[in-house]
């Protein structure tokens, strides 16, 4: 019996919870709030005039608990203003003389200390529901990043088997090759290619979990040209895609860099704009100075990113709706590193999408001559 009435509770419970979450989640229209809040200063009245009706007496705890409804409803002016205009009608019709407002210092007396009342707990209450509407909002992204973390581990073991098994049949393969060059380079290719795709999935998971426990990507900041990290990087893709990048050198751009987490982010993004970008297209590497910050941009033609979906781009485990829909793989980490080696450099990043010009990513950080507080014993 008693497992049974703790079932029906939780139950309960947790519809209570839903209702309480959707109530504070709600959005409406501006005029059905006016409209809205106008029924409960009605109701408020009324529940004066019934009062004062059986009783002879006004309550004005009844006005302090009508803004404190239309507060939690509507928001903190609706419930001013309704507290203001409920204690005005109230005095009006209930405190001697009647038909006078402010006619004797009681009655002013009396009108200042259910306003201030009022007002004050319109406040504080108003104060609470911006906290548990943070709470809620809190809550649901916990769920949707604990949700996408399950997403993204049921189908980590699938993918990581998967491209070895490319490099093991690629190496077995290579057994009944071997005396036919030109097969046994297009196997070894095939080997690292795998080898290459599994060694990336393991650094975005390292990534996620550093990111997750607010460790930085890498803390190794050195003194050196940031225009040699981004072309090693840009080499590196070159190798991978079969020459689908091109990069202009630009004059050395020398200061305290991160040249492990700069290289994973020039990465990301080259690797992004490869699978999203049109097939074929080259993409275009940049590094320039801008003032006293360096740039460094990626861009590629293609589909535009929808301007819903910019905003979330760099959040761990979000992936766009085209992305999805297209089936393309992706965890949704690869941005959200580029975004953590940015504000490591006390930097920025953002995106720019159009359909006829395409996508561009940017990289802003400051050029520092001197080490940073919290990185100076880091430099090397």
């Amino acid at each position: 019996m008693r497992p049974f009435i703790f079932r029906t509770i939780e139950k309960a419970d947790l519809r209570v919870s839903r209702a309480v979450e959707r109530f504070f989640e709600r959005k409406q229209p501006l005029f059905h709030g006016v409209l809205e809040a106008l029924f409960f200063a009605f109701l408020g009245l009324c529940a004066i005039y019934i009062a004062h009706y059986f009783t002879g007496s006004y309550f004005p705890s009844i006005t302090v608990a009508t803004t404190i409804l239309v507060t939690v409803f509507n928001g903190l002016i609706s419930g001013i203003l309704i507290a203001i205009c409920v204690a005005l009608i109230a005095a009006y019709l209930f405190i001697p003389p009647i038909g006078a407002v402010l006619a004797n210092v009681h009655a002013v007396e009396h009108l200042v200390i259910i306003l201030s009342l009022s007002i004050s707990m319109s406040i504080i209450v108003a104060t609470l529901r911006k906290t548990i509407q943070k709470a809620i909002s809190a809550k649901r992204e916990a769920e949707r990043v604990s949700a996408s973390m399950e997403k993204v581990l049921s189908t980590i073991s699938h993918d990581i088997r998967n491209s070895l098994g490319v490099s093991v049949l690629a190496v077995d393969a290579m057994q009944r090759f071997y005396d036919e060059p030109e097969r046994l380079r297009s196997l070894i290719a095939t080997a690292l290619s795998g080898l290459d795709q599994t060694d990336t999935m393991i650094q975005d998971l390292l990534d996620a979990s550093r990111i997750r426990e607010g460790k930085p990507i890498s803390t190794k900041f050195k003194y050196c040209d940031l225009c040699d990290v981004v072309q090693r990087t840009y080499e590196e893709l070159n190798f991978i895609h079969s020459e689908r990048f091109r990069f202009a050198r630009p004059e050395p751009i020398m200061g305290f860099w991160n040249p492990e987490g700069i290289r994973r982010a020039v990465e990301n993004l080259g690797s992004n704009a490869v699978k999203y970008g049109s097939k074929g297209r080259l993409i275009t590497i940049r590094l320039y100075r801008n003032a006293d910050n360096a740039v460094i941009s990626v861009h590629n033609e293609g589909n535009e990113i929808q301007e819903a979906d910019r905003a979330k781009l760099f959040d761990r485990f979000y992936r766009a709706k085209s992305a999805e829909e297209a089936y393309m793989k992706g965890w949704g980490i690869g941005l959200a590193v580029v975004k953590e080696v940015a504000e490591d450099h006390d930097g920025s990043v953002s995106v720019e999408s159009n359909k006829e010009a395409g996508t561009t990513f940017s990289i802003t950080a400051p050029v520092r001559t001197k080490p940073a507080t919290d990185d100076a014993r880091q430099a090397a």
